[in-house]
């Protein structure tokens, strides 16, 4: 993956377009990053991440489908569009829609509610 990165960013510096592995070359070269190693290692991060959140969701999806035999009918059968179903999937299901942890220190009273 590495040399794959140093491909695309010989590539792009030779034809930068608007995108984030151009901004981040431009971060670069303005001295913005310390060098090309970290900057390697930032697309790197930004892909593994969009990896793992992707794979993640899609998992949850399937969970939900085959978990709940009547809303998958209602897809398969063409009553509940896929996009509606995807979308639905993602505000429900979404990798990281718990995240971060938080949790309050002292009880904390909003509107009068504890």
């Amino acid at each position: 993956i590495p040399e794959f990165f140093r491909r695309l960013i010989a590539l792009k510096r030779g034809q930068l377009g608007d995108d984030l592995a151009s901004a981040l070359i431009v971060a670069r070269d303005n001295g913005e990053l310390v060098s090309d190693t970290e900057l390697i290692d930032m697309l790197f991060m930004v892909l593994s991440a969009g990896f793992v959140t992707t794979t993640g969701v899609i998992g949850n999806g399937v969970l939900a489908l085959l978990t709940h035999p009547q809303q998958l009918h209602l897809v398969r059968s063409g009553q509940v569009p896929w996009s509606q179903a995807i979308e639905e999937i993602l505000r429900w299901g979404s990798a990281v829609a718990n995240l971060p942890f938080r949790y309050a220190t002292q009880d904390v009273e909003i509107d009068g509610c504890m």
